[in-house]
């Protein structure tokens, strides 16, 4: 199985031209031979927490009708960053667009306390499934939360996919930390970071892919959009990654 991540720059409240970067990034995960694509976190309206809040809806009414016509064109499953209402207020979240018309939607759960003040909480966990793997979504912060990765190994997972917004400092203890829970539990981590300022820090990209081991297999230099495939391998197999960069 082929998971892509997408390293990209939104403009915060453009959705025009972000979902523009997300069809392009979209079609070259396809021509790739991409099973799956994941974008950083609230990579359709950038982050940035009062935008966020005005352009959140029910996932049933989000703006997703062209990246959902290009995964089913595609055969392609897109994970793509927005903000969502829920019970209590506005969520940060990942729509899973699926070739079946059927999408899976996953909010945040941990918080940082920096979000507190707009956002509420997701209430469980949500999994990716196929006949050999169980994928595991987080988002930013709650990557760095132990028990949110022990959760997603109790049930299975052998893929922890990332999509954070995240400054250089943090990108550096993640760097120390990702390989640490991969070898813990045995699952390959893929993280997908944007680039540009989300509201007061700037994200620096540096998007990376470890093995189930904790080595890091290839990664996206910072300040450079771009697209970074990874073979998931069967549960016997070794991951193999192709450390490309994609034009802007």
């Amino acid at each position: 199985m082929k998971i892509a991540l997408a390293q990209l720059r939104p403009r915060p409240g453009d959705l025009a031209h972000n979902t523009d970067l997300h069809l392009r990034k979209i079609e070259e995960g396809v021509a790739r031979g991409a099973d799956l694509i994941f974008f950083p976190e609230l990579s359709l309206t950038g982050y940035d927490s009062q935008v966020a809040s005005v352009h959140a809806t029910i996932p049933e009414e989000a703006p997703v009708e062209q990246l959902q016509q290009i995964a089913e064109q595609g055969d392609i499953t897109v994970g793509v960053g927005f903000p969502t209402l829920g019970d209590g207020g506005v969520r940060i979240s990942m729509l899973f667009l699926r070739p079946d018309g059927k999408p899976l939607v996953y909010s945040k759960q941990y918080l940082h306390e920096s979000e507190q003040e707009w956002f509420v909480p997701g209430s469980e966990p949500v999994f990716l499934r196929t006949n050999e793997h169980v994928i595991a979504p987080a988002i930013c912060y709650e990557s760095r939360v132990p028990a949110h990765a022990e959760s997603a190994a109790r049930h299975g997972a052998d893929l922890y996919l990332a999509s954070v917004a995240s400054s250089q400092s943090a990108v550096e203890r993640l760097y120390g930390y990702y390989p640490t829970i991969a070898r813990q539990h045995s699952m390959m981590v893929m993280m997908a970071n944007c680039l540009g300022r989300c509201d007061d820090i700037m994200a620096v990209g540096g998007s990376a892919v470890w093995s189930s081991q904790g080595a890091l297999m290839a990664r996206i230099d910072g300040e450079e959009e771009g697209l970074l495939v990874a073979t998931l391998p069967a549960r016997s197999g070794e991951p193999i990654a192709e450390p490309t960069r994609s034009p802007h």
